[in-house]
């Protein structure tokens, strides 16, 4: 019967979609920048050097802390939380296609505490060995 639900809401959801896609006001696309100066640049060729010089700004200043960043990275190893692990499984999105392992993110949450138990056990081990088993 729950998968019967979720056949039938699975298509009530497309077709609201649809609808919504009919029925949504036209909005043009507006491609301007500007630039140092405040002025308002619509070229495509102005708007590529623009953020040309924006990224090359950015990367040049992130360059110097780039080493700070990954060596404290490593060195915390907090392992995620049983919340964290709940949090993120609750939030999980309805109607997406499984991964490889063929599970539905429907399934995980409707799992409940004890496979969210689980999860959050086999994720701790996995953090602590630094591999999946097989």
């Amino acid at each position: 019967m729950k998968l019967w639900n979720i056949t039938l809401r699975m298509k009530v959801r497309n077709i609201a979609k649809k609808i919504q896609y009919i029925t949504q006001e036209f909005k043009p696309r507006i491609n301007a920048c500007t630039d140092a100066s405040g002025k308002i640049l619509s070229e495509k060729e102005d708007i590529q050097r623009i953020w040309k010089e924006y990224f090359e700004i950015i990367l040049k200043a992130n360059q110097e802390g780039i080493d700070s960043i990954f060596s404290t990275a490593e060195n915390e190893d907090i392992q995620p939380s049983y919340g964290e692990v709940t949090h993120v499984i609750k939030r999980l999105k309805n109607y997406k296609v499984p991964g490889t392992d063929q599970i539905l993110a429907e399934l995980l949450r409707i799992g409940g505490e004890t496979l969210w138990r689980k999860i959050h056990n086999l994720i701790k081990l996995i953090w602590v060995k630094h591999k999946m088993s097989e």
